[in-house]
């Protein structure tokens, strides 16, 4: 037996540092990582853990270190679509390596960019290497299904995702209106945007065996229930006005049963934090809400806890609806076959 062998594009960042933490607690072996930045430094010195002994590489050196050290899989913690990482992609799978980005838009690439995941699933059947789009959508859909299996009737099921601003930097103000006064709202842009929760409804649909009718996008706004000041990003946002970017998709079906998803990008007020919660309506209603909901690291691990299941699947483009039940893995998962 040895250990699985891991290499990662976006070495450097948040999302790839807590994945190199929850790799070396499953002692899995890191053999390479790529990165824009840092070049030189162990990875391990990066995520905050002491020397792994793998440095940092330049990504225009990655194809040739792949092919000498050989990873079982390549994570990618660099892009967030199809087209922008689909270099890595099909490199990785050209060269029989299976291949997980995080990004959000490469959740269901057959539907976002299905030239390119026409592209790619064949060069994975070919090869026997897979592709998997992962991370906390991994949760948006696996639990709202655990959750509806307690309902003998459901009419609506909703997922809600609270992701508070107070933490990021002052990018998240670039083209936010927050703090704009109610009866000027109307003069926002309506532009509704692509979203990853399409597919993680459509594929709850599917599971549920229900007939899908229509799919909406919208977005909303809220007002704050408070004065809400910022001190680090010199934010103040004065009592009822915007606070609050609400981005809904919405799925009926002929069943009679709605599908919604709520993604919130807000200023919170003090004790409020980021959070998940589900709600199925039907008989008997219940609600489930997961405070304290760490984006960052949640996505990460949730990654590195699929990484077995990935190795083992078929070549070819693979959704999560096609793997087991996404749960935590032990180190013993991480031992791979000589």
């Amino acid at each position: 037996m040895r250990r699985t062998k891991i290499a990662i594009f976006g070495s450097a960042g948040v999302v790839a540092s807590v994945c190199i933490r929850g790799l070396a607690e499953r002692n899995a072996d890191i053999v390479a990582g790529f990165e824009l930045r840092e070049i030189g430094k162990d990875l391990g010195l990066t995520a905050g853990i002491g020397r792994l002994g793998v440095a940092a590489s330049e990504e225009k050196d990655a194809e040739a270190i792949l092919k000498e050290r050989r990873p079982d899989l390549v994570l990618d913690c660099t892009l967030n679509t199809v087209p922008e990482i689909f270099p890595h992609a099909k490199m990785c799978l050209e060269n029989g390596i299976n291949y997980m980005p995080v990004g959000v838009f490469c959740y269901d690439p057959f539907k976002t960019d299905p030239e390119l995941a026409k592209q790619l699933d064949e060069i994975g059947k070919r090869t026997g290497a897979t592709y998997l789009g992962s991370g906390s959508a991994e949760v948006w859909q696996s639990l709202p299904m655990v959750l509806s299996a307690l309902g003998n009737k459901v009419s609506r099921v909703t997922l809600d995702f609270n992701a508070l601003l107070n933490d990021f930097g002052a990018e998240c103000l670039e083209g936010c209106a927050f703090g704009l006064p109610r009866d000027q709202w109307d003069t926002l842009p309506q532009d509704v945007f692509p979203s990853p929760f399409y597919s993680v409804l459509r594929m709850m649909a599917e599971k549920f065996g229900l007939t899908v009718e229509n799919y909406r996008q919208e977005n909303d706004y809220a007002a704050a229930p408070q004065d809400i000041d910022v001190e680090r990003l010199n934010v103040h946002i004065p009592k009822d006005t915007l606070c609050d970017y609400i981005s809904r998709d919405i799925l009926t079906t002929k069943d009679g049963v709605e599908l919604w998803a709520q993604s919130h990008y807000k200023f919170g007020v003090p004790g409020e934090t980021n959070s998940f919660t589900v709600t199925v309506e039907g008989e008997p209603n219940f609600r489930m809400e997961i405070e304290n909901f760490h984006g960052d690291s949640s996505t990460s691990i949730i990654m590195v806890n699929r990484i077995p299941d990935v190795i083992r699947a078929p070549g070819g483009i693979r959704f999560v609806s096609d793997l087991p039940v996404i749960t935590y893995k032990s180190a013993d998962a991480f031992r791979m076959e000589d």
